[in-house]
């Protein structure tokens, strides 16, 4: 997952130090609020980082706690949902 997620255009990550989630930044225009519902869309379910507080605004949370099979579907709709993100951004600057 951490490699995964380090390697992705558009995702920086520190790597997590014990637990089961990760809280990248996605480089986008897009609220963390925003960026949450697109994933939803996308058949990914995570949190806002700005409900972590407002150093959280511009990350999401992501739970890596399931089986191996979710966690590889997720992660394929995941980069797909950041490709789109990072594309509509690109239009419009």
């Amino acid at each position: 997952m951490v490699e995964f997620l380090t390697g992705l255009p558009g995702v920086e990550m520190l790597t997590p130090q014990g637990a089961f989630y990760a809280f990248p930044r996605i480089t986008s225009s897009l609220t963390s609020d925003e960026m949450a519902e697109r994933f939803a869309e996308a058949g990914v379910l995570v949190r806002s980082g700005s409900e972590f507080g407002p150093s959280g605004e511009g990350h999401i949370r992501i739970s890596f706690a399931t089986d191996v099979d979710s966690l590889k579907e997720g992660l394929v709709r995941f980069a797909s949902t950041v490709r789109d993100m990072t594309r509509a951004d690109a239009r419009t600057n």
